[in-house]
């Protein structure tokens, strides 16, 4: 199969597992709205509001092909979020950046089960150790 038709392939199988968390932007390129499940669900208090937090907004991945994608190297992304850090950010980038890349495998169904692993990991170390870190106790 040429490159064209493993990106065609690739588009139609993300499409059909993201549905409307797929966008097409034209044909080299496409976001993906990554959903991920906190591990707890945390409070949020400000003055005398209480808010229960269980879902945050999704991570933006945005997929840019190119004509050695994937045959050769990976295609490029973009990665935002607007309540991870640049460095939170920057960290998930460079673990896509050393995942294995297979020349003539796709990757990008790959690298959101990373991203979704990493996210989960990071917030269940980052609540265990903020619930060390206020415990008087401790």
């Amino acid at each position: 199969m040429t490159n064209s038709e493993n990106q065609a392939d690739e588009i139609l199988a993300l499409q059909s597992i993201f549905d409307k968390k797929f966008h097409l932007l034209n044909e080299n390129q496409y976001e993906v709205l990554i959903e991920f499940d906190l591990p707890t669900s945390f409070t949020i208090r400000l003055k005398d509001k209480i808010s229960i937090i269980q879902h945050l907004p999704p991570l933006s991945l945005i997929i840019n092909y190119h004509d050695e994608y994937p045959s050769d190297d990976p295609p490029s992304f973009i990665l935002s979020c607007f309540y991870f850090s640049k460095i939170d950010l920057e960290k998930l980038c460079r673990k896509i950046d050393h995942f294995l890349f297979i020349p003539g495998e796709v990757c990008v169904y790959d690298w959101i089960v990373l991203i979704k692993q990493e996210i989960t990991n990071e917030f269940i170390i980052r609540t265990n150790f903020e619930e060390q870190e206020n415990d008087p106790r401790a």
